[in-house]
């Protein structure tokens, strides 16, 4: 004989990701930096897209992720509002200033586009590509704090919920490396020794 309901659906434990339950994407401060700085920004892309998606599945919304993570340059002010709701709903003690690192952002991304269009047309070789290079740094420094409080919204500040090296994360790694590695060599070849 069977026991209880036999029309009853049958019961599973549900288990959600513990990434995929966050609001927003949470990273260790260091995995971030060591991605954005080694695949030289392209992470940056992903970086967006995944606080959009992790957003948008959280709070139900239709919003459309790839768009916003191609165009950051529009929606990094959003991004950091919508970080900042969150920690004043919880009410944080974290200070930071939202509107200050996306602008901030805005700014050193043009002066990266405008500085490497320089360099493409050879306007103001070598500091033209010089710039470019050296904002990489500057926005994974800008973009540092903004991981920080998405952390911190996300109720896991040094991010330790993604702090290990995926074997993804390494093959980008690998290939940034090797991106690094030309333009090293075409900065030497180029620069430094054109007879080469």
């Amino acid at each position: 004989m069977m026991e209880g309901n036999i029309y009853q659906a049958p019961e599973a434990e549900i288990v959600v990701s513990q990434t995929e339950s966050k609001e927003f994407y949470v990273v260790a401060p260091s995995k971030f930096l060591l991605l954005f700085i080694l695949t030289v920004g392209f992470y940056g892309l992903y970086w967006f897209y995944k606080n959009f998606d992790q957003y948008r599945k959280f709070n139900n919304e239709s919003l459309w992720p790839i768009p916003r993570a191609l165009f950051s340059i529009f929606f990094a002010h959003s991004l950091t509002n919508k970080i900042n709701d969150r920690l004043e709903q919880q009410k944080s003690n974290l200070f930071w200033s939202p509107g200050l690192y996306a602008t901030l952002y805005v700014v050193f991304l043009i002066v990266d586009r405008v500085s490497a269009r320089m360099a493409m047309r050879g306007v103001g070789e070598p500091w033209s590509d010089i710039v470019s290079l050296m904002t990489i740094f500057v926005i994974a420094a800008v973009l540092l704090p903004v991981q920080k409080a998405a952390n911190e919204a996300c109720g896991d500040p040094k991010g330790e919920s993604n702090k290990s090296l995926t074997p993804a994360n390494y093959a980008w790694l690998i290939v940034g490396s090797i991106y690094w590695l030309f333009i090293a060599f075409g900065t030497y070849v180029y620069y430094i020794n054109p007879d080469f």
